[in-house]
C-alpha cells in the first residue's frame, strides 16, 4: 500500500483529497526530519545538507512523501531494511500531527 494511504488508514480517515494532502504534507515533514537523522547517523553532514536542499520544499504538484521516498530508493547505501525503517518511522511520528490536524488539513 502506498505509504500516504497507509497513513491515512492508520489515521482512521477517508481518501478526499484534503486528507491526501494533509497526509503527503504530514509525512513529507516526517521524512525530512527522519531521513535527516539517518543520514546524520550514517553518512556526513554534507549528506544531510544536500539531503535537505533537495527536499525540503513540497512540490507544486503534491506527492512529497513519494518524492522523498523515490529518493532513497535510488540511493544504494541505504538498505531496503533501512528504507522500510525510515518510512516506518516517519508514518509513526506524522500520525499524531495528522490526527490532530484532521478536522482543519
Amino acid at each position: 500500500m502506498d505509504p500516504v494511504q497507509s497513513l491515512l488508514t492508520l489515521a482512521e480517515l477517508p481518501a478526499t483529497d484534503a486528507h491526501l494532502a494533509a497526509a503527503d504534507r504530514e509525512l513529507g515533514r516526517a521524512l525530512l526530519w527522519v531521513g535527516q537523522d539517518y543520514l546524520a547517523r550514517v553518512s556526513d553532514e554534507w549528506d544531510v545538507e544536500l539531503f535537505f536542499e533537495v527536499y525540503n520544499k513540497p512540490p507544486s504538484t503534491g506527492g512529497w512523501a513519494q518524492a522523498i521516498i523515490t529518493g532513497l530508493e535510488k540511493r544504494p547505501d541505504i538498505s531496503a531494511d533501512d528504507r522500510s525503517e525510515i518510512v516506518q518511522s516517519a508514518q509513526n511520528r506524522a500520525l499524531p500531527r495528522l490526527k490532530d490536524g484532521a478536522d482543519t488539513p
